[in-house]
């Protein structure tokens, strides 16, 4: 397993077990209806988790655009590798 399928995994057992919370509290408070949404707490934590949640994404757009530079950078250093070798294998035939 890599390190972004081991983050994954983890984000999606803390989602999981915060649906678990939200559920238990829903439960024990009767129903839905009657959550507290004034309270400053419950404000602090759903802001929080939003922004984890958006620095998470950021940090997969950043590796996927690394990735895919770094896959640029291999094809290119293969075409000039292999320019050189037909650069060099002419001037021989030319000898």
């Amino acid at each position: 397993m890599c390190f972004t399928e081991v983050e994954s995994y983890n984000l999606q057992a803390d989602t999981f077990s915060g649906r678990r919370i939200i559920s238990g509290r829903v439960n024990a408070v009767g129903s839905i209806f009657n959550v507290d949404v004034a309270n400053k707490q419950l404000q602090v934590s759903a802001a929080g988790a939003r922004q984890k949640y958006i620095a998470h994404r950021e940090d997969q757009r950043k590796q996927k655009t690394e990735q895919a530079g770094r896959k640029r950078k291999l094809v290119s250093d293969e075409v000039e590798q292999l320019k050189n070798r037909n650069c060099v294998s002419q001037m021989t035939l030319q000898l």
